[in-house]
């Protein structure tokens, strides 16, 4: 529903002022249509398109998507090392401990993700739609800043927000680039944080503060190529780190086994930080591989 709501904003963003300027501009349904399944966020009348469909690339694309159930393996088992919480006192120890586990796990579902959805999804709706232009990521892992990595590494989203969020934003609001790209890293943020709030049913803002700060203070700060792609490993294991232990807090404290369908102001309020499962700092652990 957040894909179709940004193709109708693109949508009467890119043609309404060719409409009002000439009537006889109007896009047609069918224009309309393909849009809402073509692999682009940016609305065009007419799109580059290939001469032919290659039904063996779509089935390759097809069958590589696939990779999502190897994603929720991995997932629901990172994600159990933090069950216990809210069952017995956990140290802060621990949690840092669990966190740097979960840096490898979730660094092998964030390139599962994105190989699965950035290019064998995309590429095969382009393939069945003859849509030429496949520019969905750029070089992303050689990047040495987040600005670089947020262009790079979802080109679909990065023109969307780039053209609708922050050109749109320094045009007809304020002529500071600054602002807007402070803007832009906001809504990117609002929004991701938004899909995850339905999916939880509850709302906690680690991804949105990460886009925020980042875009704030790091955005174009060269940190070099191998420093940030470990600031990035981390951070994943940061994020599946904290939305694990609010999960399981509210499980576990509050008995909240099933929440789907029932959303209330107790899931804008963090249960984990009340839930008084971790004790002190115990820095008596070790790391230790997660294969033995």
């Amino acid at each position: 529903m957040t894909r179709f709501v940004m193709k109708i904003h693109a949508f009467v963003r890119s043609s309404s002022s060719e409409v009002l300027k000439d009537n006889s501009t109007r896009p047609t349904f069918h224009q309309f249509v393909y849009f809402l399944f073509a692999p682009t966020l940016i609305y065009r009348n007419e799109y580059p398109r290939t001469a032919t469909i290659r039904w063996r690339v779509v089935l390759n694309h097809a069958l590589e998507v696939t990779i999502l159930l190897y994603m929720c393996y991995i997932f629901s088992g990172t994600s159990a090392l933090f069950n216990q919480f809210g069952v017995v006192p956990i140290s802060t120890g621990t949690v840092l401990h669990n966190e740097f586990l979960s840096s490898l796990p979730t660094s092998v579902f964030f390139l599962c993700g994105l190989y699965a959805l950035m290019h064998s999804w995309l590429n095969a709706w382009a393939e069945v739609l003859r849509f030429a232009d496949r520019l969905f990521y750029r070089d992303w892992w050689n990047v040495t800043s987040f600005a670089g990595f947020v262009r790079s590494q979802n080109v679909v989203v990065h023109n969307f927000l780039y053209t609708y969020v922050y050109k749109d934003f320094y045009d007809h609001v304020l002529r500071n680039r600054r602002a807007a790209s402070i803007v832009a890293f906001a809504v990117s943020g609002l929004v991701h944080e938004l899909l995850l709030a339905v999916a939880f049913r509850f709302f906690y803002p680690i991804m949105l503060g990460q886009f925020v700060v980042m875009g704030l203070l790091t955005a174009n700060v060269n940190l070099g190529n191998v420093f940030f792609l470990a600031s990035l490993a981390f951070t994943n294991g940061v994020e599946i780190s904290l939305y694990s232990l609010e999960y399981y807090a509210r499980r576990n404290c509050l008995g909240v086994v099933d929440s789907v369908g029932r959303w209330s102001l107790e899931g804008l309020v963090p249960v984990s930080w009340t839930c008084g499962a971790v004790s002190s700092f115990d820095g008596n652990w070790t790391v230790k591989a997660p294969w033995s």
